[in-house]
């Protein structure tokens, strides 16, 4: 009779304890729903930007530089016209449901309450919750619900349900690509494995890594390589952390580690970590101190409730989980707000421990329970993953030039404020000023954004005022110093640098978080070697003045602030009338920062050649046309074909010829014949842009005959269209045009490498070796042209004559791989073993990753001296 007592008296309390913590939890959920707006420490338009450029099929490697699922997301906001903190309110609100399964599956619907609660109580311990972090929480906590029942049953569906959890928290951020091998590993060592776990397993594990492959997919097609999460995010925190920095910075971190922005981040970690060891040691310790210091009491309870519940598999499975994604973080250098999501996890484990002290008290008794909420959840999580891949998987076949996608959306949805702001951003990367500011004007008109507002009216005024205090306050003082320096107005100009160079020393040059005392010497690092503000935002707001005006806008900077190298190669490129000094220092620093430029850094070589693909027409030219003209044009190609075989890759060419292929493109119907000229004076050696020109104009007699006349002066396509008929088989017009190209006498070597190779490939060697003979009188000591020579003497039998061309070449240019591997392959030939295998050894030392890496190396392994 008394235990019958005590048990009613028990499930009254429990009863009390179930509504009690549920009262409480949803009322927590309620004001983090309605009341509560969680703060974003990173700014969402970001976010969304990316989400856009996904969604409107906008060809930029940007899309990679954040995984897609918050980006479809925070773009969606845009679209659908509600608040992006909305996202965020209700994952805070479910968070409570997700708990609530987790504790009610093994003990019952009061243990559920008490989790919802101490999840909705988590919380409160962050001042400033991040809306990223939020959803990033309530996608884990999903994740370890059904990782729970996968531990407990290892059936095929809940491993395959946790598989896919796990896949779509990645598709937000990347800490648990590690993480799923472990928990099969962790389930392994655990008692009681069930038959048929193997099997179970390995399903886990394919549908943890399923979602990503469409983002891989995706990121092959931008960067042409196996890019598995984001591309390039990651770089600070591995190059801090690998330093021994404790708290990421705000800095150039590649700047900070002297490497250039090619030099891949990876092999510089791995010798800085092995130089230093017991420093790296010694960070990861301090890094994992600094993230129990900030919130102590909630690891406190934590590690009192695991020893309260350390029975329990729940709490073995989340002790597990925080000491992973501690660790995991903690390898690299950190940020608080990464650990958002491990105060749940904590919260859960104190929620465990609290629930065995209400056992004990006779407070609660242990039943087992539903959980009615982690498949639907589970349901909303891969719903939103499965729009999410849907968009990704869209991308790689639909992506379009950023111009030409944007363009042809607009004619869609010609009121989307994203596209015509998009729009002007790539028009003033493209150094068109005039249109870029217009598009902005329109998206500013439509939107009402203060930024894009600001920036039209201050690019208007004689005398712009301070920019509203908006997140991107900084950006837009620097607008407001363009506008002052191509005014004139110095004094103003010099109050608003220094002021906008205040913002970006405290902004951008710290360690964020507390610093230790090694930390001076990093600081002082980081504010020396961050050249950002002149070599980035000075150059990039530039874009916002008209070309003709840089020149005056940058001499006058220059006397307000030292110029870094990339700011002065930037002056002069749009300074007239050089000195010789000038024009030899353009030169050098050309050389010097190739990759730094902006015709480099916002690739108007691709766009050109893009933008010429999409002009081109494949109109046929009027029957009878004679001469090399007539050759060039019966080769009858694709518009993509055309302007692969006829680039010159002229440097100097490319900004005008940019330019006039995007006037071209954005004129009206085929009424481009001004901007078509334009684009064929740009560069008037690249015979596809005389072909636009010639279809603008429909192949009038006027305009064919100026075609034939600048063949005279700039054959170039007729070595180009000399090689593209041999490859067709054209032997006849090959050897035809190769020669009308040599006989002009104005061919630069690589026009006479086309031609030789023209004639090499319609098996003409006697006509290709007169050809040769006329390259290096004009070229004489050539490399290239002498491997070329090299190569017809071989195939028309002349060993002696290719071996001594091929030693020319390499004297000649140590570095030329084709040659080293000629003359290589002829000593091998002639038994010369030794000093093959010495020459392929250079070659393999002078070659690029890939193929001709794998070349040099399998010649090597051919004469048994494998590297």
């Amino acid at each position: 009779m008394k235990v019958m007592e005590k048990t009613r008296a028990n499930r009254s309390s429990e009863k009390w304890l179930f509504y009690g913590a549920a009262a409480a939890a949803a009322a927590l959920a309620a004001w983090a729903f309605l009341g509560r707006a969680p703060a974003s420490v990173q700014n969402f338009a970001y976010y969304a930007d990316r989400g856009e450029l996904l969604f409107h099929a906008v060809s930029s490697k940007a899309v990679s530089y954040s995984m897609p699922l918050l980006s479809l997301l925070a773009s969606a906001a845009g679209h659908f016209k509600f608040d992006p903190a909305l996202p965020a309110r209700f994952a805070a609100a479910l968070l409570c449901l997700a708990a609530y399964g987790l504790g009610a599956r093994a003990g019952g619907r009061a243990r559920g309450a008490l989790f919802a609660l101490a999840a909705a109580a988590a919380t409160l311990t962050c001042a400033a919750p991040e809306a990223e972090q939020v959803i990033y929480s309530l996608f884990l906590l999903v994740f370890l619900s059904l990782e729970f029942r996968r531990q407990s049953d290892e059936s095929l569906f809940s491993s395959a349900a946790a598989g896919l959890a796990a896949g779509a928290s990645m598709l937000i951020r990347s800490p648990l690509f590690a993480f799923p091998p472990l928990a099969v590993l962790f389930r392994r060592l655990s008692p009681g494995r069930k038959a048929g776990w193997l099997a179970a397993a390995a399903l886990f594990l394919f549908c943890a890594y399923l979602p990503l492959a469409p983002w891989a997919r995706l990121n092959h097609s931008v960067f042409g390589r196996l890019i598995i999460f984001e591309e390039e995010r990651s770089t600070c925190n591995i190059i801090t952390g690998a330093s021994g920095i404790v708290y990421t910075i705000e800095g150039d971190a590649r700047a900070f580690a002297g490497l250039s922005r090619t030099e891949s981040v990876y092999p510089w970690a791995v010798r800085t970590v092995l130089g230093n060891p017991g420093r790296y040691a010694l960070s990861v310790a301090k890094r994992a101190w600094r993230v129990f210091l900030m919130f102590p009491l909630l690891f406190l309870l934590a590690g009192a409730g695991f020893i309260l519940s350390r029975k329990d598999p729940l709490a073995r499975l989340l002790a597990f989980f925080s000491a992973y994604f501690l660790l995991i973080h903690c390898l690299l250098s950190i940020e608080e707000r990464y650990f958002y999501p491990l105060r749940y996890v904590l919260a859960l484990l104190a929620a465990g421990g609290a629930w065995e002290l209400a056992k004990k008290a006779g407070l609660a008794v242990e039943e087992k329970g539903k959980d009615h909420f982690t498949v639907p959840l589970l349901a909303l999580v891969l719903a939103a993953s499965a729009g999410t891949l849907g968009v990704v998987w869209r991308y790689p076949g639909a992506a379009k030039p950023a111009l030409i996608a944007v363009t042809q959306e607009l004619e869609k949805y010609p009121s989307d404020a994203w596209l015509h702001r998009k729009r002007g951003e790539i028009l003033l990367s493209l150094d068109l000023t005039a249109e870029g500011l217009g598009s902005l004007g329109r998206a500013c008109g439509l939107s009402g954004a203060r930024d894009l507002c600001y920036i039209s009216g201050a690019m208007k005024s004689a005398a712009p005022q301070d920019p509203p205090p908006l997140e991107n306050y900084y950006e837009l003082q620097l607008v407001k110093l363009m506008r002052e320096l191509e005014l004139g107005r110095e004094a103003a100009a010099k109050e608003t640098l220094a002021a906008a160079l205040e913002n970006w020393r405290g902004e951008k040059n710290s360690i964020k978080g507390a610093q230790f005392k090694e930390d001076e010497n990093n600081l002082a690092r980081i504010k020396e070697s961050n050249k950002t503000f002149w070599d980035m935002d000075l150059a990039n707001a530039l874009a916002y003045l008209p070309p003709e005006k840089r020149a005056g806008a940058l001499a006058l900077l220059s006397r307000l602030t030292p110029p870094t190298p990339k700011l002065r190669a930037m002056l002069l490129r749009n300074k007239k009338n050089l000195s010789a000094a000038e024009k030899a220092e353009k030169e050098e620093l050309r050389k010097k920062l190739e990759f730094e430029l902006p015709e480099a850094e916002f690739e108007w070589g691709g766009t050109a050649r893009e933008l010429t693909a999409e002009l081109l027409e494949k109109e046929r030219a009027p029957e009878g046309t004679g001469g090399e003209l007539g050759l060039l044009l019966g080769l009858d190609l694709e518009p993509g074909e055309a302007v692969s075989i006829f680039d010159t890759h002229c440097g100097e060419c490319t900004g005008p010829a940019v330019k006039a292929a995007a006037r071209a493109y954005l004129s009206a119907g085929k009424d481009r014949i001004a901007e078509a000229r334009d684009l064929a004076a740009a560069d008037p050696g690249n015979f596809a842009y005389a072909l636009v020109r010639l279809e603008s104009e429909n192949f009038s007699p006027e305009s064919l005959k100026a075609a034939a006349g600048t063949l005279k002066n700039y054959p170039y396509p007729l070595a180009a269209g000399a090689l593209a008929w041999a490859q067709k088989g054209g032997k006849k017009e090959a050897v035809a045009l190769a020669r009308a190209a040599a006989l002009t006498n104005k061919l630069d070597k690589n026009g006479w490498s086309l031609a030789l190779l023209a004639a090499q490939e319609a098996g003409d060697y006697k006509t290709g070796l007169e050809i040769a003979g006329l390259a290096l009188r004009e070229n004489p000591g050539s490399s290239l042209l002498l491997n070329d020579r090299g190569v017809l003497r071989s195939l028309s039998g002349d060993a002696a004559g290719a071996g001594k061309d091929f030693e020319a070449a390499v004297s000649a240019d140590p570095s030329n791989f084709s040659a080293l591997m000629n003359l290589g392959a002829t000593l091998e030939r002639a038994a010369e073993k030794e000093k093959a295998a010495g020459t392929y050894a250079r070659a393999l030392r002078a070659a690029r990753p890939g193929t001709e890496k794998r070349d040099a190396e399998q010649a090597l392994s051919r004469l048994g001296k494998a590297q």
